[in-house]
Order: C-alpha cells, then sequence, then structure tokens
C-alpha cells in the first residue's frame, strides 16, 4: 500500500475513533483492527512519539504486540473486502476467541465452525489437519459411524430401542445422537461437527461437505444391522467349538474305556494262565514231595479251634467299634467337616442351619454363554473353572461326562449353577 503522510487532523480524528473502539472492545474488535491497521499503514504512531504500532498500543491502550497482531490479522481475515470497519455477515455472530482460533483454517474448513462450536473443538481441528491420522481405525463412512457407537455404547442403546424414525421426525433421532446439539468426533480419517440442523464431515486431505441426519440414520441403520450379524456369527462360532469340544471329549472317553476293556481281557486271560501253570505246577511238587506226616484228629481240631475262635474274637472286635461309632465315626478319629473347615469343601462345609434364597432357572450353561460376546463368555468360563479345580482331578476333566454334566447344567440369570437339593 502506498505510504500517505497522515495530517495532525486526520490524526487527531483516527485517535478520537479508537479511543471509543477501545472502550468496548468485545464489540469493536474488528473495527480495532482496522483503526489500528491504518495507523501502521500511516505511520501515525509517529505522533505519539512511538517507533512502531506494538510501542504505541502499548502505551496507549495497554495492549500486547501479540494482541495488537490478532487484531489486525481479524480485520484482514474477516470485515468486508479485507480492509474496513464492518465484519463480513456470515462472522457477525462469532466471538473474537473463536475467530482467532479460526485463523490459522483453510477458508474451506472455517465453514465447519458455527457461533455455537466450542473454541476447543476449532482446535481440534486444527490438530487433526497437522498429525497424520491413523489408518485402518476409521478408513470410510460406515467404519466411522460404527466405531462412533462402539465409543457411545448408551446412545447406541438408545437408538436401537427407539422405533423407527421417518424423514420427518427425525429431528427425534438427532437429539438421541447430539442431545447437547453440538458435538465433535474425530476418528481414523475422519472429523466429524454434529449441529441441530446438519452435520459436516471432513476426510483428512480433502474438503468438507454438509451430511444430513436423515443420511447418517441411515448409515446407523446398516452399521446395527451389521454389528447383529457379526455378533451373531460370533455366537454360532462359540456354540460349534463347544459342541465341537464335546464331542472330541465323548471320543476320547469312548477310546478310554474300550482300551481299559481289552486290559482288563488280557489281563483276566493271564491270571487265568498263571492259575493253570501254579496248578499243574503244585501236582507235580505233590508227587514228587515225601507223604506229609499226617494230624491226629485231636491235634487239628485243638488247632482248628483255636483259629475258628481268634476270628470270631476279631470280628466281635470289629463288630464293637462300629457300634461304638454309629454315626458320628470312630472315636479319636479326625473329621475335616469339623476339625479343618478351612480345608473343606464349599458343597460340603456349607454354614449349617442358613440357606440362601431359591434362585430360579434361567437356562442351560451353554445357552446362557452362547447369550454372551465372546469375550464375556470366555470370562465366565474362566471363573466357573476356577471354582471347580479344588473339587475335580485333571483326569475328570479329560471325560465328556464331566463336561456334559458341566454344560447342561441349569444357572440363574447371572450364570450361577442352580444346585439340586
Amino acid at each position: 500500500m502506498e505510504y500517505i503522510q497522515m495530517t495532525l487532523d486526520d490524526w487527531l480524528e483516527t485517535k478520537r475513533k479508537l479511543d471509543r473502539v477501545f472502550m468496548d472492545i468485545k464489540k469493536n474488535f474488528v473495527r480495532a483492527g482496522y483503526f489500528l491497521r491504518v495507523t501502521d499503514d500511516q505511520k501515525g504512531y509517529e505522533r505519539e512519539g512511538c517507533k512502531s504500532i506494538a510501542e504505541f498500543a502499548e502505551k496507549a491502550y495497554h495492549l500486547s504486540a501479540s494482541t495488537v497482531s490478532r487484531f489486525m490479522e481479524i480485520n484482514r481475515e474477516y470485515s468486508v473486502d479485507g480492509y474496513s470497519e464492518i465484519l463480513r455477515p456470515e462472522f457477525e455472530d462469532f466471538s473474537r476467541s473463536q475467530l482467532e482460533e479460526m485463523l490459522k483454517l483453510p477458508d474451506s474448513d472455517r465453514r465447519m465452525i458455527q457461533p455455537e462450536t466450542h473454541r476447543e473443538d476449532i482446535r481440534q481441528l486444527k490438530k487433526f489437519n497437522k498429525s497424520e491420522p491413523e489408518k485402518g481405525m476409521a478408513d470410510d463412512i460406515r467404519q466411522l459411524i460404527g466405531k462412533f457407537y462402539e465409543e457411545n455404547a448408551e446412545i447406541l442403546k438408545a437408538v436401537s430401542g427407539a422405533p423407527e424414525f421417518s424423514e420427518g421426525e427425525i429431528k427425534g433421532f438427532a437429539e438421541i445422537v447430539n442431545p447437547g446439539g453440538n458435538r465433535s468426533y474425530k476418528k481414523g480419517l475422519f472429523f466429524l461437527m454434529m449441529y441441530e440442523n446438519k452435520i459436516v464431515v471432513k476426510k483428512f486431505g480433502s474438503d468438507p461437505r454438509d451430511m444430513t441426519w436423515w443420511e447418517f440414520y441411515g448409515l446407523t441403520r446398516d452399521v446395527i444391522k451389521d454389528q447383529a450379524a457379526e455378533a451373531e456369527t460370533r455366537n454360532g462360532r462359540i456354540a460349534e467349538e463347544i459342541a465341537s469340544a464335546q464331542k472330541s471329549g465323548e471320543a476320547l472317553g469312548q477310546e478310554k474305556q474300550e482300551g481299559a476293556g481289552a486290559e482288563e481281557e488280557s489281563s483276566a486271560a493271564g491270571e487265568k494262565m498263571d492259575v493253570r501253570d501254579a496248578e499243574e505246577k503244585a501236582s507235580e511238587s505233590e508227587n514228587e514231595a515225601e507223604p506229609e506226616e499226617k494230624i491226629a484228629p485231636a491235634q487239628k481240631s485243638i488247632e482248628t479251634e483255636g483259629y475258628e475262635e481268634t476270628g470270631q474274637a476279631e470280628d466281635a472286635e470289629d463288630g464293637a467299634l462300629k457300634a461304638a461309632a454309629g454315626a458320628e465315626g470312630i472315636p479319636g478319629q479326625m473329621e475335616i467337616v469339623k476339625d479343618f473347615p478351612e480345608y473343606c469343601p464349599e458343597e460340603m462345609c456349607g454354614t449349617q442351619g442358613e440357606s440362601e434364597p431359591v434362585r430360579e432357572a434361567y437356562a442351560g450353561r451353554l445357552q446362557y454363554m452362547a447369550s454372551k460376546e465372546p469375550e464375556e463368555a470366555a470370562a465366565y468360563m474362566a471363573e466357573s473353572m476356577k471354582k471347580k479345580m479344588n473339587h475335580i482331578s485333571f483326569n475328570m476333566m479329560r471325560g465328556a461326562r464331566f463336561w456334559e454334566t458341566f454344560f447342561t447344567a441349569e444357572v440363574d440369570e447371572e450364570g450361577r449353577e442352580i444346585e439340586c437339593v
């Protein structure tokens, strides 16, 4: 701009206008920027004995150099024709802080900002433009909306439970998703600005575009259907894996039983052969051995009677011990329930005299697990096995019968096993 020497009258008039402007700086920051620019361009600050516009503004109005620079930049960016006292109509409802934050935004991105936009959302948009977004998180608009509902489960629940919206009723849907009327969401390659009347979508490296709430609702329904189908597929896969595990356990158990039967048959055959061999050897020994001395009938009677008396005494003693023990067990014998309750399994050492409230069965354990997400089913399975590890052996777990009992057991709505009384 061509330098024009400011006359004294011109300067006095400009100075009066500056004074009036800074009396209400909140409303007149665009005008302030304009007159600061005029003063700087025409070197009016020299009239006050200053060497720069910053020195003059600090001396006359206690403004920092950075504030002066922002006022002048705001006027340059947002005033009519870029050099006037009047703010462009599209920015009239914006605050000075919003306009300051928008200075570093390209013109195309400024259309994403409305008067109700939070200052922090504008800052997040500037950061989004500067940093390289993470790929694979939300590479298309459907993934973006899916991630939004994953991170806002309560909104997803409300949307899923609401009746379907018509295009004329879409405002009700917008109020569920955007109850405050103004929010932003950033994920992967996308940045969203949500308002009451529209949504503005910006993909990294591209100009933003407007989206209606009706479009957003259509994409939402598609995403919810996809998520439900994925959940059904996961649950079906878990059920198949459980059924396969059961079949494997049954086959293993059958193989063990067949192997045990073969071993028993082999052992029995071996025992029979051993008995025959022993009998044959005994017969040969009898033929070769000298005749034994015959025992007199009287002597045999005495030895037999002594043996029979000893056996009867032992039987009598056993009977007396059993009678004395009765329901209480053998006197002096330790009982784990009474003497060592800390080592007693829960099903044996339950508090006597107390009873838990009766819980109604909800479903079989397998059906209960199939109704859960994979992570929940896995956590439930791990917790259930922790509770049983103190009462079962590894060999029991290798048998099909154990797993059949485990998966068919009835549980309540919280997955706790219903014990038969």
